[in-house]
């Protein structure tokens, strides 16, 4: 990851922030992310990163969002970066904070 994808990555993820004060992306989950992009194990597979703040237990009724940066790659090959939301809901609050092809890391 370049440092010109780095710093775009800081500010989309402020941009996605707003207001909010919990379950946001910062530089911690970025470093993260660009620390498993390094790992010559991990090319080709998409990853996900979700917010260290973790996820909320059993709580249906409200909405409670948690954003997430996740690397993965188009039909050509390219890899790309993006940040992105999806709700902060699980049972008992459990699921992994670091995904890779869509299953737990770590």
């Amino acid at each position: 990851m370049k440092t010109s994808e780095y710093k775009k990555l800081i500010e989309k993820a402020t941009e996605v922030k707003g207001r909010r004060r919990y379950r946001y992306i910062s530089t911690v989950e970025i470093d993260k992310i660009r620390e498993l992009d390094k790992k010559r194990s991990l090319n080709g597979k998409p990853i996900r990163v979700y917010s260290s703040d973790g996820f909320v237990p059993n709580s249906y009724r409200g909405t409670s969002m948690i954003d997430y940066i996740e690397r993965w790659y188009d039909d050509d090959g390219k890899k790309h970066f993006s940040i992105g939301q999806t709700s902060a809901n699980r049972s008992y609050g459990d699921g992994p904070l670091v995904t890779v092809n869509h299953r737990a890391y770590e």
